[in-house]
């Protein structure tokens, strides 16, 4: 039998659920940009890389004294930058016809 979630459970899955969609969303919209405009679309991607791997360095300066959660955050940043990279390059090489990879 199944016991039912308790409010910790609970909290845990509604932000992971809410992760989970902004991740969505965010993948959706950058692919959506490049689509409309693909031209430049691997400049901005690095751009983009660039401008958020730097605000995660200051943030993590901000916190010195939390070096595991600076370096969880760097970490997803460049795990989920890498990714939407992917999807990015994927939606231009649909647009334009030229193989990415």
């Amino acid at each position: 039998m199944i016991s039912p979630p308790d409010s910790l459970e609970v909290f845990i899955n509604e932000q992971r659920a809410d992760i989970e969609l902004h991740r969505i969303l965010l993948t959706m919209f950058f692919a959506r940009i490049i689509g409309a405009n693909p031209v430049g679309a691997e400049e901005r991607m690095q751009d983009l890389k660039q401008s958020t791997m730097g605000v995660v360095a200051k943030a993590a300066q901000l916190s010195p004294d939390d070096l595991r959660f600076a370096n969880l955050l760097k970490d997803r940043a460049e795990k989920f930058l890498t990714e939407l990279e992917a999807i990015v390059f994927q939606a231009r090489a649909k647009v334009d016809g030229t193989p990415r990879n």
